[in-house]
């Protein structure tokens, strides 16, 4: 079962534990799931606050968003 943590929850450990990161859009928000290799996490934000943990993934990390 996957794991939906908060923006807040994102940190630089998880990060680094992520192998694939995807990105969907689904009506007025969009979830960014991160697969390590024990747990799928998801993050729901709003539109506004995709950009900001897009950065943040980014700032922290050299894996590539990928669209569902």
């Amino acid at each position: 079962m996957p794991r939906e943590i908060t923006i807040d929850d994102l940190d630089k450990n998880l990060i680094e534990r992520t192998h694939e990161i995807f990105k969907r859009r689904s009506g007025d928000f969009i979830k960014f799931k991160l697969r390590t290799t024990k747990t799928l996490y998801t993050v729901k934000a709003s539109i506004e606050e995709a950009d900001e943990v897009e950065k943040k993934i980014n700032s922290l990390s050299n894996i590539e968003i990928t669209s569902e």
